[in-house]
């Protein structure tokens, strides 16, 4: 079993906390409960489709077109976060005009609303950020810097602009290296063996940390320690998904975060939560099991029934274990992305809102009209 990725796990924990306090709020959306249902698209184009025709159709293999299901269409789609993964779900949800939120994704394109007129995002586009790594490199009158991406057109098309515009003040690139979590491990030694052999001591980075991993490991077998790294803030840096070792090389290193105000009773809500309190919750048991490093199975013949069990050299879940234990795991000193998914979620509450209390003759359709919200349409709330 791939190990549960918990800096994404918050993202969805986020959600139902927000959920949670809209549905407990009278005076939003009141006599109205908010239902989430979530879908994996595992950073994949393809299964983000899939997880909206299933969503929209409310069967578990896709039909497109169909709708089987009693309930309405949902109002609206809160992703995804690789701008690739946003591309591909707006380009579907534009079809059936419903809006879509998302809380990572960047990508300047997506402010083309021609292109993507249902698409709404909580982050600032890329633009501003390329700026600011320009005038850090400027700060610190660095002349001769090295980058590194991932390999997408999102972070091509931000360190384009960031090369264009530090070579323009007389800063030299020694190099521009492009990596990806598919590449083989030899491939990822050959970039490693490129970035010691440069004298470039300054690396400007913009990557998804599922690619920066593999290569920081390489780094950390050759003991290249000696380069000073700029992390874009694609670059999220979760103590559970890197190692101690990986870690330390970037010791010194500058990162650029997104604004992110407290949620004190966030971490009240992280407390709460259980395998028996979110049975419904598909990803809350292996939660568990990477949490508190034990393991459990369902017993298939009851999927009320749980039966723990130990499994290799892992204890047995027992249920007992205290989620205020472990609460550094979660990482809420970076609450970046986390803090515009809960924003994403109360974005589209408050749009339903505005649609209920719409006034007759000052309502945003033809002449001044309301929608029926008993029977509102997605695109009505854009």
């Amino acid at each position: 079993m791939t190990s549960l990725q918990i800096r994404y796990y918050r993202d969805i924990l986020v959600m139902l906390f927000a959920a949670s306090e809209i549905n407990e709020d009278p005076d939003l959306l009141p006599y109205t409960t908010l239902a989430l249902r979530i879908a994996d698209s595992c950073m994949s184009e393809m299964r983000a489709q899939e997880g909206i025709i299933s969503m929209l159709t409310g069967k578990e293999q896709p039909v497109p077109n169909y709708q089987c299901q009693p309930q309405s269409t949902p109002f609206g789609f809160v992703g995804g976060i690789a701008s690739s993964v946003s591309i591909a779900m707006s380009n579907l949800l534009d079809v059936h005009r419903i809006p879509q939120i998302s809380y990572a994704a960047q990508h300047d394109a997506l402010s083309d609303k021609i292109r993507f007129p249902s698409f709404l995002r909580t982050v600032p586009h890329r633009s501003p950020q390329s700026k600011v790594l320009v005038k850090i490199v400027q700060h610190f009158r660095w002349t001769w810097i090295g980058i590194v991406t991932s390999d997408y057109d999102v972070c091509y098309t931000t360190m384009k602009a960031v090369k264009e515009d530090v070579e323009r003040t007389g800063v030299c690139v020694s190099f521009w290296e492009k990596i990806h979590d598919t590449y083989t491990k030899e491939k990822m030694r050959s970039i490693a063996e490129r970035i010691r052999s440069s004298t470039a001591k300054v690396i400007i980075c913009d990557c998804f940390e599922m690619d920066f991993k593999p290569l920081l490991q390489e780094l950390v077998d050759l003991n290249i320690s000696d380069k000073l790294w700029i992390l874009s803030t694609t670059v999220t840096l979760t103590p559970s998904y890197f190692p101690k070792s990986s870690l330390s090389i970037l010791n010194g290193s500058l990162v650029l975060v997104l604004h992110a105000p407290d949620m004190p009773q966030f971490k009240v809500f992280l407390d709460s939560i259980h395998p028996f309190r979110y049975p419904e919750d598909i990803f809350i048991t292996s939660f568990w099991e990477t949490a508190f490093h034990c393991n459990w199975v369902e017993n298939a013949s009851s999927p009320v029934v749980v039966q723990w069990e130990a499994r290799g050299d892992k204890l047995p879940c027992t249920g007992t274990e205290m989620m205020n234990d472990i609460e550094s795991l979660f990482v809420l000193s970076d609450m970046s992305y986390t803090y515009h998914t809960y924003l994403a979620v109360y974005a589209l509450a408050w749009a339903l809102q505005d649609v209920m209390l719409c006034r007759p003759g000052k309502g945003p359709f033809l002449n001044g009209s309301c929608a029926d919200v008993e029977q509102l349409e997605p695109w009505q709330v854009r």
